[in-house]
């Protein structure tokens, strides 16, 4: 699963100096760990919406901003819509192609 742009499958997001770039090649770049799991894609997660601002997020979420951290870090289970909604509120797109 990547983030955005219009790569092919096995290519790496351009770089890019917008902010929404930026950050959908840093979630990318996690996804595409051999470690990958649900924790360091919510570590990730958590760490752009406090620098984009965790209200804003939340509020574009549908949800609280303490609600919405406890997911993130992981003091809570997190949900697929948590993701998504999250996803979509700092303007990242989830796509999935084939691996490797």
């Amino acid at each position: 699963m990547s983030l955005g742009g219009n790569g092919s499958a096995g290519h790496r997001l351009p770089r890019n100096t917008d902010p929404a770039w930026q950050m959908a090649e840093h979630l990318d770049s996690r996804l595409r760990l051999q470690d990958c799991d649900e924790a360091s894609i919510a570590r990730a997660l958590l760490l752009m919406s406090e620098l984009h601002g965790m209200s804003r997020v939340a509020r574009a979420c549908g949800m609280r901003s303490d609600a919405m951290r406890r997911q993130l870090d992981s003091t809570r289970p997190l949900y697929f819509e948590t993701v998504l909604g999250v996803s979509r509120a700092l303007g990242l797109q989830l796509r999935a192609e084939p691996g490797q």
